[in-house]
């Protein structure tokens, strides 16, 4: 059955709609009816519609001129609701996962999107073509996204910036043989209690006086760090000088100058048997260095490692499993150059 849409947006805007969707009349107005690129004008002005298509009328819209497509999208759930209402009939409009209109929610969404387990993409006019019609956005826009996160840019400027540091992932998108993404990234933004962030640093802490995690557990630390206000790291100063004595040069040892928000498994994997942590995790194969009990030099070849108790790492070379300790690894690694 068909119904008319111009007047059903008429009754729609008669009624008080603001107090009861919280929607400014002036705006519904342009995006229903009045706007060059409006529901009514992308529908062809038609007086009599099929709701069933009104999920590609509404998408059309959105992706033509609105700025604000979380402000569109709140009007077009309210008076899809109040058609519902009105008619009983049902209608199914598959909204985009997050608001598509922030760069921010964007560019966290894509990163975690295009995690290589999860969807094998490389992009392509098809791939970027399906994520534009995901998220109600132009393909141009999802291109721009995806240059800008691989941090292809010259222009300092235009780089992604989180928390005052540059934020990039280079590979991002593209083909194994043209550019391999190093790690998936995992975006956690966290509010925190100073308690918590507290508690967290400590953990770390921990983690950093064993040589398996050190690397990794040192790097996130600093992250954290960096996030903090001065307020927040001078009371935690004070409390390992005071309430919860700790080693405070531990601490301030976290204060970088380090210009980069997001660091790869190969960014952490450059000292000692940290590589053997990603290999692990990995399931990949690794060259490790070690020194024996009698001190001497022992270089294993296509390492798979099989399981860590922390101070030490099971490791399968042909048909021989040895048992590591941790702390005689010299250094380990996916090449074979060490």
């Amino acid at each position: 059955m068909d119904y008319n849409l111009s007047e059903l947006i008429k009754e729609f805007l008669e009624q008080d709609s603001r107090y009861k969707y919280k929607i400014k009349k002036e705006t519904a107005c342009n995006i229903l009816r009045d706007g060059t690129f409006s529901l009514l004008s992308i529908a062809g002005n038609s007086h009599y519609i099929d709701l069933n298509y009104l999920q590609e009328n509404i998408k059309d819209a959105v992706r033509s001129n609105m700025r604000s497509k979380g402000t569109a999208i709140w009007i077009f759930k309210a008076f899809i609701k109040f058609i519902e209402d009105k008619t009983g009939v049902q209608i199914d409009v598959k909204y985009p996962p997050i608001d598509s209109s922030s760069t921010f929610e964007r560019r966290m969404y894509l990163v975690k999107r295009l995690h290589p387990n999860n969807q094998s993409f490389i992009e392509s006019e098809e791939s970027v073509k399906d994520l534009a019609e995901l998220l109600w956005v132009d393909e141009k826009t999802i291109r721009n996204d995806l240059r800008i996160l691989r941090g292809e840019s010259e222009n300092e400027e235009e780089l992604y910036y989180i928390c005052g540091k540059k934020f990039f992932v280079p590979g991002i998108g593209r083909k194994k043989n043209d550019q391999q993404l190093h790690s998936t990234v995992h975006p956690l933004f966290l509010t925190s209690n100073l308690t918590q962030v507290f508690v967290t640093l400590k953990g770390l802490k921990i983690l950093s006086q064993n040589a398996l995690f050190a690397e990794y557990a040192n790097q996130m630390a600093k992250d954290i760090w960096g996030q903090l206000s001065d307020y927040a790291k001078s009371k935690i100063l004070y409390l390992c000088e005071t309430n919860l004595p700790d080693e405070k040069n531990w601490y301030e040892s976290l204060e970088s100058d380090d210009d980069y928000f997001f660091h790869s498994e190969v960014d952490c994997d450059n000292n000692g048997p940290n590589c053997a942590l990603s290999a692990l995790k990995n399931g990949r194969l690794c060259t490790i260095v070690y020194k024996n009990k009698t001190g001497k030099t022992v270089r294993l070849k296509d390492c798979l490692l099989l399981n860590s108790t922390g101070d030490t790492i099971d490791v399968k070379t042909g048909n021989t499993i040895k048992t590591l300790e941790i702390d005689r690894i010299i250094q380990s690694a996916y090449s074979l150059n060490v």
